[in-house]
């Protein structure tokens, strides 16, 4: 696995052609090595077909990946490959639909799909759609203000010409797990330099893929204020599976005749350091904060202030956290009266809120 290893760290530094070639050879070796064992050899032949369908997988090689899956299902695996395996030819089938069904999606639209858990075929959980939809409207919302040349807005309503210019409908649901198309309008006049539908689709899929890799420091130059950065991470959090109710959410759309996808599954995808993107060298010693209580009341602070401040009360503990702005008004500010689960870090006296979720 050391062309993986490779791959990894050329994907990390930016560099995804090489990531690719890398990942391609890994993939071909790993096959030939899964398919020179002999069928009584277990749990090595299960081990080595579930690395070579991984990897098949992350190339994108759906059929490779389905076939390789499907035949280390074939012999006798140790049913905790076996379930690693059953997981990964879900994983396919996801992909698969996910394909078929951006081949008709129109050029300003994103094809957003959840599934497992508590998720079937045509139905959700209300709350479990409806807060996704609704990061997935701000964001769109932000993109569409951030392209124009605006400044983050920290309070006030959208203008008018962003409300026309980037209205978003829902549009086409689809009874394949739980999926629609959203949809984002062209009623308005935003700017000259960019459409305003097909732009900010493109635009919030490649801010996507970053979002997905270990670091995001090329999303940083993709976004490069802070404070739209920031919102876009907090909003991309609350839009990825949760692991129990909802285990798989992917994001696609067709994009210059070509489909794009993004899946986001579980474990988590790497947590944003909200505290501050642009003092990650801090080396100021830190401790990790983690807890479910209620979110009962927010100082916003001075508008033009920097941070504002959240109150967790879980039983007679009572735990004050300090947010910036940008978060708290995209993404916090859904959640005021309801139990969370909040995760943050300690630098001195100050608890700096990391991620926010709500909890049943």
């Amino acid at each position: 696995m050391e062309l993986a290893e490779k791959a990894d760290i050329a994907r990390i530094g930016g560099d995804r052609s090489t990531a690719t070639s890398l990942l391609e050879k890994a993939a071909k070796l790993e096959e030939r090595a899964a398919l020179a064992i002999t069928d009584d050899l277990e749990p090595t032949r299960s081990v080595l077909h579930r690395s070579a369908a991984e990897l098949a997988f992350e190339i994108g090689h759906l059929h490779d990946a389905e076939r390789l899956a499907a035949r280390g299902l074939g012999g006798r695996p140790p049913e905790p490959i076996a379930s690693e395996l059953r997981s990964l030819v879900h994983r396919i089938g996801f992909e698969v639909s996910m394909k078929k069904a951006l081949v008709s999606i129109e050029p300003n639209a994103l094809h957003m799909k959840l599934s497992g858990g508590l998720v079937g075929a045509g139905i959700v959980p209300a709350r479990e759609f409806r807060q996704r939809i609704e990061q997935v409207e701000k964001m769109i919302i932000r993109t569409a203000e951030r392209k124009a040349g605006k400044p983050f807005r920290v309070q006030g309503a959208i203008d008018q010409s962003t409300q026309l210019g980037a209205q978003v409908f829902i549009a086409r649901p689809v009874a394949a797990s739980f999926a629609v198309d959203i949809v984002v309008g062209k009623g308005g006049f935003l700017s000259e330099h960019f459409d305003p539908g097909v732009d900010i689709v493109a635009e919030i899929v490649e801010c996507m893929k970053e979002y997905k890799q270990p670091q995001h420091g090329r999303l940083a130059n993709l976004i490069s204020d802070t404070s739209y950065l920031k919102s876009f991470i907090a909003s991309a959090d609350v839009i990825a599976p949760d692991g129990r109710v909802v285990e798989q959410v992917a994001l696609g759309a067709r994009l210059r005749g070509v489909t794009e996808s993004i899946t986001l599954a579980p474990p988590a995808l790497p947590e944003l350091d909200l505290v501050m993107v642009e003092a990650m060298q801090d080396t100021q010693s830190e401790q990790s904060v983690e807890l479910v209580g209620l979110l009962k009341v927010s100082d916003l602070g001075p508008v033009n202030g920097k941070w504002s401040t959240i109150k967790i009360l879980d039983g007679d503990q009572l735990v004050i956290f300090k947010v910036e702005h940008a978060v708290i008004v995209d993404v916090v500010s859904s959640y005021f009266g309801q139990r969370v689960e909040v995760r943050g870090r300690r630098r001195g006296a100050s608890v700096y809120m990391t991620s926010i979720r709500p909890v049943a």
